[in-house]
């Protein structure tokens, strides 16, 4: 039998939420960077609404996962939050949190506007689907890039 401690739980935890939150941002912007580099604005639209359900809960259920299992790790194991890692990661949540709460919902109706308006060939959909997706990698970037810190733990 194989001993589990309630630390160990809580990592598991918080290391599947962030995969979940991490690894479906990067897959999502990969899709769309994938149409966008083949000029097809149906499968950037699609990858787009496709993403819409799944952003605001899967995503905002990963993300308080995470922190609350994030905060629970600190309480419990030996690490403060003057540790590099721990604000690094801190950070990296609340600018994510901030980008999707705050850029992300409102990008994909404005889009979807454009393209009532304007029709999904026209040159503007085009540009707001290419910002949206400059802000989605930067915000995977950053993503992928607290995974590291938190694994790495530099400066320690």
């Amino acid at each position: 039998m194989v001993a589990v401690s309630g630390y160990e739980w809580f990592l598991v935890l918080h290391v599947l939420a962030a995969v979940v939150w991490a690894g479906g941002s990067f897959i999502l912007v990969v899709l769309g960077l994938m149409g966008l580099r083949a000029r097809d604005t149906g499968r950037v639209l699609m990858v787009l609404r496709l993403s819409e359900p799944v952003e605001g809960p899967v995503f905002v259920a990963a993300g308080l996962v995470l922190a609350g299992f994030g905060f629970a790790l600190v309480e419990r194991g030996n690490w403060a939050y003057d540790d590099f890692f721990i604000q690094y990661g801190i950070a990296a949540w609340a600018v994510s949190a901030a980008v999707d709460l705050f850029y992300c919902s409102r990008a994909d109706k404005a889009i979807e506007e454009l393209v009532e308006q304007r029709g999904p060939e026209a040159p503007a959909v085009a540009a707001r689907a290419r910002q949206y997706f400059l802000v989605g990698t930067l915000d995977a970037l950053l993503l992928l890039s607290a995974v590291f810190v938190m694994t790495v733990k530099p400066f320690r």
